[in-house]
């Protein structure tokens, strides 16, 4: 499970890198902010790093809910007929 605290400490100190990034999304979101910081010459990054600040609670939360369904069996329930009863599905 990831945690907001290690997100933002890596948006801290390690926001130019975008490791917060690559730490709560995984490598192909990571890949799209470096592709922006490098086309825009850092500007875009440093918006996105601003917006950053406000969508990392929500963002951590998304990646643990995957995270979650991922682990989570799917549990379905079966309907068990008695002998006396007949099953009209």
């Amino acid at each position: 499970m990831k945690t907001k605290t290690l997100a933002y400490l890596l948006w801290f100190f390690l926001a130019p890198f975008g490791v917060h990034r690559l730490y709560i999304n995984g490598l192909k979101v990571w890949l799209i902010w470096l592709a922006v910081m490098v086309l825009t010459v850092g500007v875009g990054a440093i918006i996105w790093q601003i917006v950053d600040l406000f969508l990392i609670p929500s963002a951590v939360y998304a990646a643990n809910e995957r995270t979650r369904a991922m682990f989570t069996p799917d549990i379905t329930i079966n309907h068990v007929t008695s002998a006396n009863e007949t099953r009209i599905d």
